[in-house]
């Protein structure tokens, strides 16, 4: 693994203690011991320990039945089906939907709406996340197609009924461009601001603002951000000068909510970049746009250990990939435009992310326009697909 260790003759991080006022809080240094950073002349080892397991030879319709005895779960009722527009969000035993007036909180054991959350009267997007007591949205309100009004972090409980706002524009300026990360006990938000190259750590509950890392003119972008399953580190993909060329490469990284032992991981056999997902202690990464070869790198943050992952097909690697709420799986699509062009036989492929094994493979038919949604839940071993068929929203249960 290519390691890019922070060594002592390199240049210390600036830290500086500065007193915001409102409800920016305080801002104060990482930590008050160094916290180093590599310079552009730094330059790593060559990574020989990275798992490649090509799967490509497979046939397609050779995958592997799996084990169907899963717990007992509803059906999506019809009247709520034609109402999915997509997923939001999951807990253990609730799926939050977005439909065209909101979102609806599903419990999939029972097979009834929870609560709903009405959005219909507002021009707002919405990134949500999965909290352990409910949900949070970056919401951000727009007065005309290019101009933002409003960007708030908003905590919701477990029946989606709003807890706290955080006005994101008192932490900083142009807020909606950030990458953000919500802490999964919904304590703390961190952000990346791409002009200033500096990381940001937030604490909902005093108000403090951290700089974790500052004037940092290699690490040019944070593609990805997310807390760790413990809350104790930042997990990242970023754009970084290695020194090699004159254009920057994708590497992942880790630093201590205390701005210590920040530590960045290059890639080998694949050349990483654009969509990533992290979920318990998983972070996968899907390949750069333009060097599509079929293939994702599966990272066990903890231990470091990289697996690369061949996919079916090289078109699995153009779409985003969605990661199971435990890591354990992940589901890729890839389609053929109808004779007509305006419909498509999509193909959906369910793979273990230990070892990249094809676990199912769907298809759905007059399939209309792109937006064909995923949602796994682990424990129910069960795949949603939510897809316009036909000019109708449909949702699929699937299970494995």
């Amino acid at each position: 693994m290519k390691v890019l260790k922070f060594s002592s003759s390199l240049i210390p991080i600036l830290l500086s203690l500065i007193l915001l006022v409102g409800c920016s809080g305080h801002q104060t240094d990482a930590s008050s011991s160094k916290s180093e950073i590599p310079d552009s002349s730094l330059t790593a080892e060559s990574q020989s320990d990275a798992a490649v397991n090509d799967t490509s030879s497979q046939d397609e319709t050779n995958y592997i039945e799996s084990d169907r005895k899963t717990a007992q779960i509803a059906s999506l009722s019809d009247s709520v089906s034609s109402s999915v527009t997509g997923f939001a969000a999951a807990s253990a035993e609730t799926i939050l939907l977005e439909t065209s007036e909101g979102y609806l909180l599903y419990d999939v054991v029972s097979g009834t709406t929870l609560a709903s959350l009405d959005t219909s009267d507002q021009d707002i997007t919405c990134c949500w996340y999965t909290l352990e007591n409910g949900f949070c949205s970056q919401e951000t309100a727009w007065g005309n197609s290019t101009t933002v009004i409003g960007n708030d972090m908003v905590f919701y409980d477990e029946s989606l009924q709003e807890t706290s706002r955080i006005d994101l524009e008192d932490l900083t300026s142009y807020a909606e461009q950030w990458t953000w990360a919500v802490s999964t006990d919904g304590t703390m938000l961190s952000w990346f601001d791409f002009d200033e190259n500096e990381l940001y750590l937030y604490n909902c509950t005093t108000g403090e603002i951290t700089t974790l890392l500052s004037g940092q003119e290699d690490l040019t972008s944070m593609d990805g951000l997310y807390f760790d399953s413990d809350n104790s580190h930042l997990v990242f993909l970023a754009n970084y000068f290695d020194g090699s060329g004159e254009d920057a490469v994708a590497v992942w990284g880790t630093i201590a909510l205390n701005g210590s032992d920040p530590v960045l991981h290059s890639f080998s056999g694949i050349k990483a970049g654009g969509y990533t997902k992290f979920q318990n202690g998983i972070l996968l990464c899907q390949e750069d746009s333009f060097s599509i070869t079929g293939k994702v790198c599966v990272i066990d943050v903890e231990s470091g250990e990289e697996t690369v992952l061949s996919l079916q097909t090289d078109e699995e690697s153009e779409n985003p990939i969605t990661l199971s709420q435990d890591g354990a799986y992940f589901v890729t699509k890839c389609g053929i435009k109808g004779s007509s062009g305006d419909s498509s036989e999509i193909t959906v492929r369910l793979y273990d992310t230990k070892d990249g094994d094809l676990l199912e493979e769907y298809k759905v038919s007059q399939v209309s326009g792109s937006n064909i949604h995923f949602c796994i839940l682990d424990s129910f071993k069960t795949v949603y697909i939510s897809a316009m068929v036909q000019d109708s929203n449909r949702v699929f249960q699937l299970s494995f």
